[in-house]
């Protein structure tokens, strides 16, 4: 019963050269991802394309009032604050 189940998130799994897991995308999309890797701050959900956690990105999006000055802050995409958020919010509402 648990195969079902692991299969989902088998094709969010990235192997190393020994066969073991080494990072899992844990949101967004193959373009965009939010990605785990235990060698990477620990495994805190972190926003591939520029290397900031989901949770500063979200923290910034307060702070600094809104998306498009988190993006403007850091010097990153708004795409990517937008998508720290989502993820973040998604967290936070299951915790």
């Amino acid at each position: 019963m648990i195969g079902p189940i692991a299969e989902l998130y088998l094709t969010r799994l990235e192997f190393g050269a020994d066969g073991l897991a080494c990072q899992f995308r844990a949101w967004g999309d193959v373009d965009n991802p939010i990605i785990m890797n235990p060698r990477r701050r620990f495994g805190e959900p972190i926003v591939a394309s520029c290397g900031y956690t989901a949770q500063a990105l979200w923290e910034a999006s307060i702070v600094e009032g809104g998306l498009e000055s988190a993006a403007k802050a850091y010097r990153v995409k708004p795409e990517e604050v937008a998508i720290a958020c989502d993820c973040y919010d998604h967290l936070m509402s299951a915790a």
